[in-house]
């Protein structure tokens, strides 16, 4: 029987457990919910994740969790960045380490204890992706850390979108200037 192979997932939770094993946190992000809901789901089947140690934020209240059981946006980021929301006492037996979810966790929000950021998507607008990084490019005390890795995995079609809008606008600014 043929059996389909999903590449960038396959890609993607290989530089997940990578980072893992390096013990980074990752957070993972897109702008689509069905898009973190499909590789959310996916982590959580992975034998070599621990599924009690993976968090999902979207902006549907009854998708936030961490592994199969239901928690609320806010305990779940203060379990993921414990020491940059002061959490302290998480660390020991709480702490989350990989995260997945929707552009609502990119903004206004310090998520520094991260340093490896996978953008599921590339959005449109290069401001949010800017945003995105912002959560974990940031100033720490103490601990400084010299680098953060931020990956990016955008579909050919997002790609040739983008080119073809990039073209369109050349065009339009040449009828311009030649008027």
């Amino acid at each position: 029987s043929f059996t389909r192979k999903d590449e960038k997932y396959e890609t993607i939770v290989q530089h997940v457990i990578e980072e893992r094993i390096r013990g980074n946190k990752v957070i993972l992000v897109s702008q689509f919910r069905d898009t973190v809901m499909y590789y959310a789901d996916k982590l959580l089947k992975e034998n070599e994740l621990n599924r009690n140690d993976i968090g999902v934020v979207t902006g549907n209240l009854d998708d936030n969790r961490i592994g199969n059981a239901v928690h609320n946006k806010r305990e779940i980021l203060n379990r993921f960045s414990p020491k940059s929301k002061n959490q302290i006492e998480l660390l020991a037996s709480q702490e989350i380490n990989i995260l997945v979810g929707t552009d609502t966790i990119s903004t206004g929000q310090n998520l520094q204890d991260a340093t490896v950021l996978m953008n599921l998507d590339l959005p449109y607008n290069p401001m949010q992706l800017e945003q995105r990084i912002g959560r974990i490019d940031r100033p720490r005390e103490g601990n400084q850390v010299e680098e953060i890795e931020i990956y990016t995995f955008p579909t050919y079609s997002a790609i040739e979108s983008i080119l073809k809008m990039t073209q369109r606008l050349g065009e339009k600014m040449k009828g311009i200037y030649e008027d």
